[in-house]
C-alpha cells in the first residue's frame, strides 16, 4: 500500500459510494481499513491494560445502504465482512467483539443531545454480519444511519424513536401480516406477530409500540379522525388504541375465531369486523357495545368496508360471495358472486361503486357493485393476483402478484401505466425473491407500500 494512500482520510471515500468508481477502489479501500483496524486508527483504542476496545467515532458508513445492489453488495463482501472477520481475529472471540459492540451502544445512548453519525447504523451492520442474534437490543432514540436492514431478523428490536432516515427499510420487523396508512397519510401501522409498530412516513422513525394481543395480528384501521387505531387478532378479540399514546382504550370480545378484517364507518362511530367464525360483528366505538352479528356467509370473512354514506357494508367472503348490508337493520340486501383469490385481493374503489378483485387464480376484474357484473377485466394478466389497492383519485389500480411485480393500470382503460417494482435483486442473504402479497397506496397519493412472501416491505 502506497504511502499516500495510507494517509487518505476514510471519509474521502465516502463520496464514492455511490458511483461505479467505488467498484474500481473497493481492494484499496478495504486494505486502508484493515490497516487502520491493524494499527488501531479510526476502530480501536488500547485500554493500558493492553486490552482492544472498538472505538464509537465512527465518522463514516461502513456500507451506504441506498446504493445500487452491486454497489452496496460490493461494500458489504469488501468492506464491511472484511472487518468483521478482522475484529473476531483482534478480539478472539465472538462473545468479545459483541460485548465491545454492546458497550459502543451504551456509550452511544448515554449522549445527551443524541449527535448524528453513522456509529448505530455500523454496529448494526455489524452484528448482523457476524451473525449476532439481535432480539433484545435496544436503539431506541439513536441515529441509525445507512443501515441496511433488508436481511435482518429485527423480531424485538427496539426502534422506538430511533432516526431510521437514512437506511433502507426495505426488510421487516419480523413478520409483517398488516399494514396501513393513517388517513392523513402521515403514519403508518403495521402487526409484527402479536405486536403492533407506528411508524413516521416521512422519516421511517418507529414512534410507538403496541402491546397487548397474545396472538399474531391480522388486520389494521384507522378511525377516519385518525385518532383510534383498532387492530383484528388470532386472540379472537379486537382492540382500540390511541394513536398517539398507545394506550388500550376498548378490547372486543365476541368473535370465536380469528378477526381477519377491520373497517370504521365514515362517522367513526361503528367499527365493523370479520372473522373466521363466519360472522360480522358492528361495535359501538366508545362503549365496546356489540350492535349487531350479520350471519350468511359460509366461509371466513376476508374483507369488509363501508360504502360513502356509512349506510351499506360490504364484505368478501372465502365462499365465493360478496355481500351487501344494510348497517341500520343488519339484513342483508344483495349477494353477488364474485370469486376472490384471497384476503387482500379484493377493494372497493374511493366512490364506492366499483369493486375490484383478483379472480380465478391470474385476472383481474371491476365488478359493478350495484348489479353486480364484471365490467372489465385487465387484458394480459398471466399471474397469479395476490393483492390489488385503488389509488385515492380512484383512477388507478395498483396489483401485486406471484411474478414478484407491482404494477399500475388505468382503470378507465385497462391500460399498464408501470410496473413500479420488480422484486428480482436477492437480497444479502441471497433469498429468492417471492411473491408480492400485500399493496396500499398512501392517501397523498404519491407513496405505495408493497410486502412480499419473504417479509420484505418497500
Amino acid at each position: 500500500m502506497s504511502r499516500q494512500l495510507e494517509k487518505r482520510p476514510l471519509a474521502a471515500y465516502d463520496r464514492g459510494y455511490g458511483n461505479a468508481k467505488f467498484v474500481t477502489a473497493t481492494a484499496d479501500i478495504e486494505a486502508d481499513m484493515l490497516l487502520r483496524l491493524a494499527s488501531n486508527r479510526g476502530y480501536l483504542r488500547s485500554h493500558k491494560c493492553g486490552k482492544q476496545e472498538i472505538s464509537h467515532q465512527y465518522y463514516i458508513a461502513l456500507i451506504k445502504s441506498q446504493a445500487k445492489d452491486y454497489v452496496r453488495n460490493a461494500q458489504i463482501r469488501l468492506i464491511l465482512k472484511p472487518i468483521a472477520e478482522q475484529l473476531l481475529n483482534l478480539f478472539g472471540t465472538l462473545e468479545n467483539v459483541q460485548n465491545s459492540l454492546n458497550q459502543i451502544l451504551l456509550k452511544l445512548k448515554s449522549y445527551t443531545p443524541q449527535k448524528p453519525g453513522y456509529a448505530g447504523g455500523n454496529i448494526l451492520n455489524l452484528l448482523w454480519q457476524l451473525h449476532i442474534d439481535l432480539s433484545g437490543y435496544d436503539f431506541s432514540k439513536l441515529t441509525v444511519w445507512q443501515a441496511y436492514l433488508q436481511d435482518m431478523n429485527l423480531h424485538r428490536v427496539n426502534f422506538t424513536n430511533a432516526d431510521l432516515s437514512k437506511s433502507a427499510l426495505t426488510r421487516t420487523l419480523g413478520g409483517v401480516l398488516s399494514a396501513t396508512f393513517s388517513p392523513d397519510g402521515k403514519l403508518m401501522a403495521t402487526s409484527i406477530d402479536h405486536e403492533i409498530c407506528l411508524w413516521s412516513v416521512t422519516n421511517i422513525k418507529q414512534i410507538i409500540t403496541y402491546i397487548g394481543h397474545t396472538s399474531w395480528v391480522q388486520s389494521l384501521a384507522f378511525s377516519p379522525d385518525g385518532e383510534i387505531l383498532a387492530s383484528g387478532s388470532n386472540d379472537q378479540t379486537v382492540r382500540l388504541w390511541n394513536v398517539h399514546t398507545g394506550q388500550c382504550l376498548l378490547t372486543l370480545r365476541g368473535h370465536t375465531s380469528w378477526v381477519q378484517s377491520l373497517a370504521f364507518s365514515p362517522d367513526g362511530e361503528i367499527l365493523a369486523s370479520g372473522s373466521n367464525d363466519q360472522t360480522v360483528q358492528l361495535w359501538n366505538v366508545h362503549t365496546g357495545q356489540c350492535l349487531q352479528t350479520l350471519l350468511g356467509h359460509s366461509n371466513r370473512v376476508i374483507f369488509i368496508t363501508f360504502t360513502l354514506n356509512g349506510q351499506t357494508l360490504v364484505t368478501g367472503s372465502d365462499d365465493q360471495t360478496v355481500r351487501l348490508w344494510d348497517v341500520n337493520t343488519g339484513s342483508c340486501v344483495r349477494v353477488l358472486e364474485i370469486p376472490i383469490n384471497w384476503m387482500l385481493s379484493i377493494a372497493l374503489s374511493p366512490d364506492g361503486q366499483t369493486l375490484a378483485t383478483g379472480s380465478d387464480r391470474t385476472t383481474v376484474k371491476f365488478w359493478d357493485l350495484a348489479t353486480g357484473e364484471c365490467i372489465n377485466t385487465l387484458p394480459g394478466y398471466n399471474s397469479h393476483v395476490w393483492a390489488v389497492a385503488f389509488s385515492p383519485d380512484g383512477k388507478t389500480l395498483v396489483t401485486g402478484s406471484e411474478d414478484k411485480t407491482v404494477k399500475t393500470w388505468d382503470v378507465l382503460t385497462g391500460k399498464c401505466l408501470q410496473t413500479l417494482y420488480e422484486d428480482s435483486d436477492s437480497p444479502i442473504g441471497e433469498r429468492d425473491a417471492s411473491r408480492i402479497w400485500l399493496v396500499t397506496v398512501n392517501p397523498d397519493g404519491q407513496t405505495l407500500l408493497s410486502i412480499n412472501e419473504n417479509q420484505s416491505m418497500k
